[in-house]
C-alpha cells in the first residue's frame, strides 16, 4: 500500500513537471519567439563602428515601445535603442570589441518576458 502511494505521489509530480513545461502553459507562445531577433548567427568584426539586432514584436500584448535589450541579462543604455515603429526595436552596438561577444534579448520592460535572443560572437577580420 505505501508503494502504492509513493507510486501516485511521483506520477503527480511528474504530472506536475509536464504540465508546467509545455508550450501551452508558457506565458508565450513560442512560434512568437522563433524569429523575433534577426540577423541569426550573427558575426561583427572587432574595430567595427557599429553592429545591429532588429527584434520583432509579434505579441498583441506589448509593442517595440514596451521592449528593452539586455546582453548577458544587464540593461543595455537607451541611447543604443531605437524604436522603428510599433512592432520593430533596434539594438545599435557601438564600437566593437571583444567584449561585445555574448547573449543579446529583447524582452518586455515590465513583465522581464523573453521576445527574442542571439549570440553574438566577434573576431579579427
Amino acid at each position: 500500500m505505501a508503494m502504492r502511494s509513493a507510486l501516485r505521489s511521483s506520477l503527480l509530480v511528474v504530472s506536475v513537471v509536464l504540465m508546467i513545461t509545455t508550450p501551452q502553459a508558457l506565458l508565450f507562445n513560442l512560434s512568437d519567439i522563433k524569429d523575433s531577433v534577426q540577423p541569426k548567427a550573427p558575426v561583427a568584426e572587432i574595430g567595427s563602428p557599429s553592429f545591429t539586432f532588429n527584434c520583432t514584436v509579434n505579441q498583441s500584448s506589448i509593442t517595440a515601445y514596451d521592449v528593452v535589450w539586455k546582453h548577458y541579462s544587464v540593461r543595455l543604455p537607451p541611447d543604443w535603442q531605437h524604436v522603428v515603429n510599433a512592432t520593430l526595436i533596434q539594438l545599435v552596438i557601438p564600437n566593437i570589441t571583444e567584449d561585445s561577444f555574448g547573449n543579446y534579448e529583447c524582452r518586455s520592460r515590465l513583465e522581464n518576458r523573453l521576445i527574442g535572443g542571439a549570440q553574438l560572437e566577434v573576431g579579427c577580420k
